[in-house]
């Protein structure tokens, strides 16, 4: 049943309240309250949820006073459902819009827009400026070699199992399919860190995890499930073939440099304007007609650079949200005949088969 808003508090309905705060002191940054309809004979009672930012080190208290259904949703896709008893939870990384949804005329005080350092985020639905956007790929793809260097936050959810964790990556991309990935897994906490190695020719990928002083050699097909980990910027500068590459960084048409990278210009192409800490910036959402998974990109319009990309969906039934900001990205970096190569460190032991994923 879909929640409604409503003037008074009934029988049938319940009253929810939803706080934000910030930094690890938890100071209070705003909160609001609203009315929903429910079923009461069908779900639990009072149950509070705490959604914690890795990033921004913010948070969320939802509260539901008595039995209760909602939605809560975010700019690129669904977070989670409350209903059944079942917990409502995620991890909100900055710059990120939380929405309740199914609240008919909902008041403008029920969207909440989280921004670093506690400040607010103004946004505004755009025309859709291809130029920008042909610009922000044409410098994407600029050079055939890439060093960068960024944080994820990866979001994992199925029936109530919730997994969250950061990523540290220092990928070194080449267009023709090689790579060298230094990856660096934070569980929860931040106490324990877990570092990864990942070399790939173009054919083969190695992958060496030091605390188990362990490696194994799998092909690169094998390896396409992980592939996300070494930073969904340089898996995107991957999947994109050479000869695409030379064409969309020779061009000069903003539409064919949009659809040669894959980005139909239809309504599953979206754009909206948001100003963070006083610096403006173009978000740029894609939704897939096949699979539904939503890939955004956060550009900076002076200079056309890519900031952050974040990556959600359903997949066999688990709900993934993948964020990245991107700290460095390098052009044209120093490489030598070693680079795409492994060579086992004294003691390492060689398995068959070894995923990257510590989890």
């Amino acid at each position: 049943m879909q929640p409604k808003l409503t003037e008074t508090l009934k029988q049938d309905q319940c009253l929810c309240c939803i706080s934000l705060y910030q930094g690890e002191s938890r100071t209070k940054v705003t909160n609001f309250t609203f009315f929903v309809s429910i079923d009461f004979m069908k779900f639990s009672s009072k149950v509070l949820a705490v959604l914690t930012s890795t990033f921004g080190l913010f948070s969320i208290n939802f509260a539901v006073s008595l039995p209760a259904i909602a939605s809560v949703t975010c700019e690129s896709g669904t977070i989670s459902n409350y209903s059944n008893g079942s917990l409502a939870s995620c991890i909100l990384g900055q710059d990120t819009t939380v929405q309740v949804s199914g609240l008919s005329s909902p008041p403008a005080s029920s969207r909440i827009v989280i921004a670093s350092k506690g400040t607010n985020i103004s946004q505004a639905q755009e025309k859709l400026d291809l130029e920008l956007l042909a610009r922000a790929i044409t410098a994407f793809l600029q050079s055939d070699r890439y060093l960068t260097e960024s944080e994820s936050l990866v979001s994992i959810k199925k029936d109530g199992f919730d997994l969250n964790f950061q990523v540290q990556t220092k990928t070194l991309a080449e267009s023709d399919g090689k790579f060298r990935s230094e990856i660096t897994f934070i569980q929860p906490g931040g106490k324990t860190k877990l570092y990864t190695l990942v070399i790939c020719d173009g054919k083969q990928v190695w992958i060496y995890k030091s605390e188990l002083q362990q490696y194994a050699i799998i092909s690169y097909a094998a390896f396409k499930e992980e592939l996300l980990f070494i930073g969904l910027s340089s898996l995107v500068f991957l999947e994109a073939p050479e000869n695409t590459r030379k064409l969309i960084v020779q061009s000069k048409s903003s539409s064919e440099i949009v659809q040669e990278f894959g980005l139909a210009n239809d309504s599953g192409l979206q754009e909206e304007k948001r100003t963070i800490d006083g610096e403006e910036f173009s978000a740029y959402n894609y939704t897939h007609a096949k699979d539904g998974f939503t890939l955004s990109g956060l550009v900076q319009p002076a200079t056309a650079t890519l900031k952050q990309m974040q990556m959600g969906g359903n997949s066999d039934g688990l709900n993934i949200l993948v964020t990245e900001k991107i700290i460095q990205r390098t052009a044209n970096p120093t490489i030598n005949a070693e680079t795409f190569k492994f060579l086992p460190p004294p003691g390492a032991k060689k398995v068959k088969s070894l995923s990257i994923s510590p989890f």
